[in-house]
C-alpha cells in the first residue's frame, strides 16, 4: 500500500504547527488504572451479550508527542498526538440443547487509538528549574478497531451458528470517532518532564450492536490514567 499521500497530507497539516510553536516534546507514557463502564446487557431469545473483565489487567505504553506556544508568561497553549492499544472482551452466552450447562464464548475487540489532545497548561508556580504545572484539554479520539471473524462454525456440541453470527457481529460495537477530556499536573526540570493526566469520555465510544438487522444499545465509557515522561527537543526563544 502507498502511504506517500498520507504522510504529504500529515506533514503539511503539521508544518504550520511546528512554524507556531516554540517547544516541541516528545516521550512515552503508560495508560493504566483503566475503568471500564457498561451495564449493556443485551438479550435476544435466549442468546446474551455482554462486555467483561471490565478492568484492564496490564498498563498499555504510549507513544507521545506535542507542540506548545507560550500565551503570556505562565499560559501555554498545546497541541499533541498520542497512540496506544486498548481491548475490550465480549461475551455470548445460550443455552444448548442436550447440555447441562450454557455455552459461554467470548471474543475480543483490539483498538488503535490515535489522540490528538488540544488545550493549555498553567504554571502555578517555581522551585529554581522546578516547575509544577496545571493540565487541561479536549481530546479528538480516531479509533481503528478490529475482531476475529470466524467464517466457519467450530467443531464442538457447544458451537451454533446463532453463536458465531453473535460473535461476529461484535465488529458493529467499536465507534471509529469519539471525544475524550482530560486534566492533571506535570512536573518539569530544565528539559525533562513528568505528567500525570486521568482522561473522561464525554458520550459513549461505542455504536449499537447490531445482530440480523437489528440495533440493540451498547454504550461504554472508560476512565483511564496516564502517566507520561518526554523530554523538550525542541526550545525557541520565548516572548
Amino acid at each position: 500500500m502507498n502511504y506517500r499521500p498520507q504522510l504529504i497530507f500529515i506533514c503539511l497539516l503539521f508544518s504550520p504547527i511546528v512554524t507556531w510553536s516554540q517547544e516541541f516534546k516528545v516521550g512515552m507514557g503508560i495508560v493504566s488504572g483503566e475503568e471500564k463502564f457498561n451495564n449493556s446487557l443485551i438479550e435476544i431469545d435466549t442468546l446474551s451479550v455482554y462486555e467483561g473483565n471490565l478492568r484492564a489487567e496490564e498498563p498499555r505504553l504510549m507513544l507521545y508527542v506535542q507542540y506548545a506556544h507560550s500565551c503570556g508568561s505562565r499560559f501555554k497553549g498545546t497541541i499533541g498526538a498520542q497512540y496506544y492499544k486498548s481491548y475490550a472482551s465480549i461475551f455470548v452466552t445460550t443455552p444448548i440443547e442436550g447440555v447441562p450447562i450454557d455455552s459461554k464464548k467470548v471474543t475480543s475487540l483490539r483498538s488503535n487509538n490515535f489522540e490528538f489532545p488540544i488545550g493549555g497548561s498553567l504554571n502555578l508556580f517555581d522551585i529554581n528549574l522546578l516547575k509544577f504545572n496545571l493540565i487541561a484539554g479536549i481530546v479528538p479520539v480516531f479509533s481503528f478497531s478490529s475482531s476475529p471473524h470466524f467464517d466457519e462454525i467450530p467443531d464442538g456440541i457447544d458451537w451454533t451458528q446463532e453463536i458465531v453470527d453473535a460473535l461476529n457481529a461484535v465488529e458493529t460495537i467499536p465507534k471509529k470517532y469519539h471525544t475524550n477530556y482530560l486534566y492533571g499536573f506535570s512536573l518539569e526540570y530544565w528539559r525533562m518532564g513528568l505528567a500525570f493526566t486521568r482522561n473522561h469520555n464525554f458520550s459513549s465510544i461505542s455504536n449499537d450492536y447490531i445482530l440480523y438487522g437489528e440495533s440493540y444499545s451498547f454504550e461504554r465509557k472508560t476512565i483511564s490514567n496516564r502517566v507520561t515522561l518526554y523530554y523538550t527537543l525542541v526550545r525557541n526563544n520565548q516572548r
